[in-house]
């Protein structure tokens, strides 16, 4: 037992000088020696862990201050109303849409006024078919008469006015375009206009005159109303024949230009 166990150690020294010995001719690969100038630059993807990179002009977008930032223009506003409450002519002033418009008019500016004291008291008037209307009412609001214009309805509310020693005033707004008319609906203030019945755009004349030498006219369907509001398609109206209604911006216009483009406002 005792030599075979030497026998053992003498064939695992063999062993061990033998693989020493071959280690020792074992030739090693070169290699290239190692150069930095020879690393490839590689770029990170931005969408990875690179931060994103803005242009002056994107910069200058997401750090703005919300109160650097200039109110854009507001577009034109499609629907407006004002709250005005009607008042209809009949059976009191069947023929007094203007008297009655006014009343309208000046209940909303915090008026508490009846249209017939209105005429009544304050109107100048002149005899059915024997007066001017640009500066009275022609015959009798009451029964038979034509009416008047816008200058007259102007005489009245200023009549009105000075019986209570206020500042206020009726103004004469004729002439204007009906986006200006739609601009004083957005600042609060209804526009008493003349216009024709149901805006049917009818041009007929019932009463021609000369009165002090000055030629009028009176057209068949001549009615006075109180615009309070409109829609991109419509204006809407205090109508003292009807009520609140709305009329096609179309036959508004048409209407408006046949009456002598007249209109007034309390201001």
């Amino acid at each position: 037992m005792k030599k075979y166990t030497q026998l053992l150690v003498l064939i695992f020294l063999l062993v061990c000088y033998m693989a020493t010995a071959c280690m020792d001719n074992y030739d090693q690969p070169s290699y290239p020696a190692f150069n930095d100038s020879e690393i490839d630059t590689i770029s990170t993807p931005p969408n990875e862990t690179e931060e994103p990179k803005f242009t002056r002009e994107e910069t200058t977008k997401q750090t703005k201050k919300p109160n650097e930032t200039k109110a854009p223009t507001s577009p034109k506003n499609e629907y407006a109303r004002l709250k005005v409450t009607n008042i209809m002519q009949k059976p009191l002033l069947p023929n007094g849409c203007e008297v009655v418009s006014l009343a309208i008019a000046l209940n909303y500016a915090g008026y508490n006024i009846d249209p017939v004291i209105l005429y009544d008291n304050y109107m100048p008037k002149s005899p059915y078919k024997n007066g001017d209307p640009w500066t009275t009412y022609v015959g009798d609001a009451k029964g038979v008469g034509y009416g008047c214009y816008a200058p007259c309805i102007v005489a009245t509310g200023n009549a009105f006015f000075a019986s209570l020693g206020s500042p206020k005033k009726v103004v004469d707004v004729s002439g204007e375009s009906m986006e200006y008319y739609e601009k004083m609906i957005d600042q609060g203030t209804p526009v008493i206009l003349w216009g024709l019945i149901e805006m049917n755009g009818d041009p007929s004349v019932c009463w021609k005159a000369t009165v002090k030498g000055k030629k009028v006219e009176w057209h068949s369907f001549s009615h006075c109303m109180v615009l309070i509001g409109y829609t991109s398609k419509t204006y809407i109206f205090c109508d003292p024949l009807k009520g609140i209604t709305e009329y096609r911006k179309s036959d508004v216009e048409l209407s408006f230009s046949i009456n002598y483009r007249q209109a007034c406002i309390v201001k």
